[in-house]
Order: C-alpha cells, then structure tokens, then sequence
C-alpha cells in the first residue's frame, strides 16, 4: 500500500501488517509516516486507524489510548470509508466520556464537540450540529475569548452551517463576526493576504 509522501521506485510502499508493528513502537507513526513524517492517507490511514482500534476496543472505556484511538478511528472511517453511521457512533462515545472524565470546559471535549457537529452537519442533521457549535462556541468564547483560533473556527462552522441551512443572514452575522476579529487580530496583514 501507499499512503504517504515517501517517493521513488518503492519508496512509500509497505504492508499494512508491518506498517502496524512501527506504531506499536511509537504511538506517533499510528498516523505519521516514520520515514517522510506526514501523515497517512487514504486506506492505509483507515487500515492503521482500524487496527489500532481493533487493539484497544476491550480496554476500560475510560482509558485514554481507547479513547483516541475511538476518535482517530471515526475521523477514518467518515473520511476514507465513508461510514458516517460507523463515525457516529463513535464520535458519540468520544464526547460523552470526554464530557464525563475532562468535563465540559476541557480542549478535548471542545474538540470532540466540534467534531460531531461537524460530522452532523455532513450527514445534514443541523439541528444537532447548531446545538453543539453554540455549546462549544458559548465555553470557547468564556474559556478562551474570541481571539482564540478554536474559538474563531467554531464561530466560522456556524457561518458554513447557517450558509447551508439557507439562514443567510445569520449566516453573513457570523461570518462578519470571524473576519472583524481576524482583522483586529492579524491586522494589516490579513489585508495583504
């Protein structure tokens, strides 16, 4: 299989089984390249995703490796394979022990929050995406401020998820939002970019 940068006559290619035997090694190479160090792609990042996960599903559910590879995995599965039902599920997981053992004002249930809003707004479930965009974007803007990257990406997700909702107008609000903070942040360069 490919799935990296690595180029040449046999450069990047390699078997998924032996691909699985470096990252036991070194928990970095579960989704970077060991060799060109960028990450894995298409099905050998499904491939590595579903083996690691295969490994540590029976683990306590609150143990931290399950827990990411649980996240790495449905970030695979609705990327590669398409499997949003699969992601769901997963995700779902995710966030809802990331909620129990981080609680609700942690990064990575932040992040697990804007990932299953992410994957409802794919799956056109926007009503459960808004409800966990403003969720994050209230905590984000509390926790973080507004001039935080999080906290700017949530509120640019919500001009995307208005924008297909058809709500246009909030959606310009929000997306007006994004850019007055850009500006202030970044200032004249944003204006040569």
């Amino acid at each position: 299989m490919r799935g990296c940068a690595c180029r040449g006559s046999d450069a990047g290619f390699a078997h998924l089984d032996c691909l699985v035997q470096v990252a036991l090694h070194n928990n970095e190479n579960w989704n970077v390249c060991p060799t060109c160090k960028q990450d894995f792609t298409g099905k050998v990042h499904l491939g590595l995703a579903k083996a690691r996960w295969e490994l540590v599903r029976d683990s306590p559910q609150h143990d931290w490796e399950r827990l990411n590879a649980a996240d790495r995995f449905a970030s695979a599965l609705q990327e590669y394979a398409l499997d949003n039902d699969g992601a769901l599920v997963l995700f779902r997981e995710v966030l809802e022990i990331s909620r129990e053992v981080d609680g609700d004002e942690d990064v990575n249930t932040l992040v697990s929050m804007n990932n299953l809003a992410l994957l409802h707004q794919k799956m056109e479930d926007y009503q459960s995406a808004f409800g966990l965009f403003k969720e994050a974007l209230r905590t984000q803007r509390r926790i973080m401020g507004d001039n935080s990257p999080d906290t700017l990406r949530t509120i640019s997700n919500l001009a995307i998820l208005h924008l297909r909702a058809e709500e246009f107008e909030k959606a310009l609000s929000f997306a007006t939002e994004s850019l007055k903070i850009r500006r202030r942040v970044l200032g004249k360069d944003l204006k040569k970019r």
